[in-house]
């Protein structure tokens, strides 16, 4: 693909200034909504849906608008084009196709958009994500790891996963970032396409003024017998006999039927010659997406002039580089055969009933072009569930149970990817009602063939790959091959040469996959049954990997944060803790200055603060490594400690101040000099009634910070509850014991010290981090 013109400028590419009809007059080629029927306010969408869409590209940057067919997707998006495009936003626009590439894309946007200085803002609409998931998919991780602020994303989509595109909840970016940022649209079938179809109507009758009444109860009646296709309203539409009092609700099917066969229409299905080519290319599209090929039309002996007619009045539509691709809209193509059935006797004596036809021309269609077998299956999967269930399912089987097609089928398996070898696992399960390969002959032979010619090229081709490549292919691997043995020829080294080419978030999600993380064991995906697998012998490769590897340039990310290193941490102890160990010493040699002082961009969803991540990081990921943990507070910048301690939260303030006198006692100390402590004591005395107060002021006097002439309430009665508010924290408990010595005369002080009974210390003994327990006796003897 011609990288510069992978996104078309909405303005000028996507929408007509005008059109040569009313709106409500248009031919079937001009039902697209021009310029100006926006501008005039012809165009039915939901405004509500509109508004939500442009609240999350304001607030998030993106949003993911999910919708069935016929729930209005496209032209929401042309309004937001419209809307974005008048109030001077730069607005770029590209629907998903077959030759869409996520580098590719994602290469013109930092060409364009990323290289300039003056970074405007511009908006990308993405149609159709459900077309080509892992391209889109993998643009979108683009986005999350390289995107900048000025850089706003629609994404549009079908659910054809049980999530989103996936089948697996970790698996689907689309559905994880959504759900996690709230910046899911969804347009419901019932709800907007029927509120959609009644705007079309009540635009109708206004546009042509129609003298008739239309009532909300009609409305309602219309959109429940109606089909929500737009070419099935507008024929309905246009078959209305208002101008001799018609009610709507009375249109009939065969006023549809006649005004499609009738020559004083516009597609005069009567005519043998129209007839002859409409047919077969319907009989295609009733697939969404699959194109017919003019060559197929000339073996069947059509009227060239004929052809070129219909391509003329807008009723086929052409596609492809040669221009030799034909299509008609799904919804026109299904009640083109409807009528023709219904119409025509002699088409059905030949073919008996539209499933069957629709066969015989896929047949021809696979005969003709053998490469179109992987197309055609993952179109046909997609049927799945929907109200073309039938039809699908019965064309798979009749395919798979012809020698010829089975024979073509088979031929193609060995240059399938994966991806596509799933499709045709799934459409084959589906076809013979299965729910396990090892229940179906055919998928049995489908996967054998497959791993026969690709097991060892897969193995290599992984081998040479990223991490986030990897990690997408582990669960569909799961489903044909053992993934332990699989990666038992992959070595420590060609995880170091993929980690080279993997960015930090890639990295941690791998290892997360890699040990097994995803909430279920056994998937269940549209009633076919497998397990997941995890390999923990490939995860300790890992993370050997990575700790022979300079870390420095793989902590200085982009993308890096202190919670994502401490979630790699977290899994990698999980794995081996001597191999964690050494991932640590070798990270000690990091100054981790900028990832502590770093915003983690979940924070706000996740309610974490940068301190909390710093003390969690401290406290539980480096819990079983002290000698780690002192080397890597050794290496950051005085200057990120004190920005740190500003934070608002004097509580996750004072348990930082502890980490750091824990591991490194003198740097805590020089910290908290005479003005630093000042300052602290000024936002800490607001929250004196805080059973932390204590220990507070007993951890600035560790920092040689004079506490006497601090002023605080001695009553005994109040502070024993206080203390027994606080046994389960030792820390807190000795800390304020630690105040009160100071504080107290030492007849006061032998009243509190009784709480600290053996039961207690013993407690105290057994704390899980050594360096703390060490510590916390220390202090006791000092006290007493």
């Amino acid at each position: 693909m011609n990288q510069t013109n992978i996104f078309k400028v909405f303005k000028q590419d996507i929408i007509p200034d005008d059109s040569d009809y009313l709106w409500c007059d248009r031919r079937l080629r001009d039902l697209k909504p021009s310029w100006k029927d926006f501008t005039e306010n012809r165009v039915a969408i939901s405004q509500y849906h509109l508004n939500h869409v442009i609240e999350n590209l304001s607030n998030h940057h993106l949003c993911f608008l999910l919708g069935d067919k016929d729930t209005g997707k496209t032209w929401l998006t042309y309004s937001l084009g419209y809307h974005l495009v008048n109030n001077d936003k730069m607005t770029r626009y590209v629907v998903i196709d077959d030759d869409f590439n996520a580098q590719d894309a994602w290469d013109e946007i930092v060409n364009q958009e990323l290289k300039g200085k003056n970074k405007l803002e511009v908006f990308f609409i993405i149609e159709d994500c459900h077309l080509k998931p892992l391209e889109s998919e993998e643009f979108l991780q683009l986005i999350l790891d390289e995107g900048e602020e000025n850089l706003r994303f629609l994404f549009t989509m079908r659910k054809t996963g049980k999530y989103i595109l996936e089948n697996i909840e970790t698996e689907d970016p689309f559905h994880y970032i959504g759900s996690k940022k709230n910046i899911i649209v969804t347009l419901e079938k019932n709800e907007v396409s029927q509120e959609h179809v009644k705007n079309i109507i009540k635009k109708f009758i206004q546009e042509k003024n129609i003298k008739y009444e239309i009532t909300e109860n009609e409305l309602e009646l219309i959109v429940e017998k109606w089909s929500i296709d737009l070419y099935h309203v507008w024929l309905r539409l246009a078959s209305w006999n208002y101008d001799i009092g018609q009610r709507i609700l009375d249109i009939t099917d065969d006023q549809v039927y006649e005004s499609i066969w009738q020559d004083r229409y516009e597609i005069k299905l009567s005519m043998t010659n129209r007839k002859d080519i409409l047919m077969p290319i319907s009989a295609i599209s009733q697939f969404e997406h699959l194109k017919f090929p003019e060559i197929l039309l000339r073996k069947r002996g059509i009227d060239e002039e004929t052809l070129k007619e219909l391509k003329d009045e807008g009723i086929i539509n052409v596609y492809g580089v040669k221009l030799d691709l034909l299509s008609i809209p799904e919804g026109l193509a299904e009640i083109i055969l409807t009528t023709a059935f219904k119409k025509d006797p002699s088409v059905k004596q030949k073919y008996i009933s539209i499933e069957n036809y629709v066969f015989q021309i896929l047949k021809d269609l696979l005969i003709i072009d053998t490469l179109l077998v992987k197309l055609v299956f993952v179109i046909i999967y997609k049927m799945k569930g929907t109200y073309k269930n039938d039809l699908g399912r019965l064309s798979i089987k009749n395919l798979i149970n012809d020698k010829n097609i089975w024979d073509i089928i088979k031929n193609n398996v060995k240059d399938s990817n994966l991806y596509e070898i799933l499709y045709l696992i799934d459409c084959i399960l589906w076809a013979d009602n299965r729910t396990k390969i090892n229940e179906s002959e055919k998928a049995l032979e489908i996967r054998e063939i497959f791993l026969f010619f690709n097991y060892k090229p897969l193995q290599t081709y992984l081998k040479n790959s990223s991490a986030g490549s990897l990690g997408n292919h582990i669960v569909r691997l799961s489903r044909i091959v053992n993934i332990q043995r699989f990666f038992q020829v992959f070595t420590v080294e060609d995880f170091v040469n993929i980690i080279k080419k993997s960015s930090f978030n890639s990295i941690y999600r791998l290892i997360y996959k890699l040990i097994g993380q995803p909430s279920k064991s056994n998937y269940d995906i549209h009633g076919i049954k497998y397990r997941y697998q995890k390999s923990l012998s490939a995860a300790k490769k890992l993370v050997t990997a990575l700790s022979m590897i300079n870390l420095s340039k793989f902590i200085s990310d982009k993308n890096s944060s202190l919670y994502r290193l401490g979630g790699i941490i977290g899994n990698a102890i999980q794995i081996d803790q001597d191999e964690t160990k050494t991932l640590l010493d070798n990270l000690s040699k990091v100054d981790l200055s900028n990832l502590f002082d770093k915003d983690y961009h979940l924070s706000k969803e996740k309610e974490l603060t940068k301190v909390k991540i710093v003390n969690y990081f401290l406290t539980k990921r480096l819990l079983l490594f002290p000698k780690a943990r002192i080397k890597i507070i050794r290496k950051i910048n005085r200057n990120v400690w004190e920005n740190l301690l500003k934070s608002d939260s004097c509580l996750d303030n004072f348990w930082l101040l502890w980490n750091i006198y824990v591991s490194a006692p003198d740097i805590a100390k020089s910290i908290v000099d005479s003005n630093f402590g000042n300052r602290l004591l000024k936002q800490y005395n607001k929250h004196k009634d805080k059973n932390w107060y204590l220990a507070f002021l007993g951890l600035l006097h560790l920092f040689d910070y004079p506490i006497q002439k601090i002023k605080i309430e001695l009553d005994l009665l109040v502070i024993k509850q206080q203390f027994n508010n606080i046994k389960d924290q030792p820390t807190l408990f000795v800390l304020s014991l630690v105040a009160l010595k100071i504080k107290m005369n030492p007849e006061q002080f032998k009243q509190i010290k009784e709480i600290l009974d053996k039961e207690y210390i013993d407690f105290i003994s057994t704390a899980p981090d050594i360096q703390i327990r060490k510590i916390l006796m220390n202090l006791i003897k000092r006290v007493f």
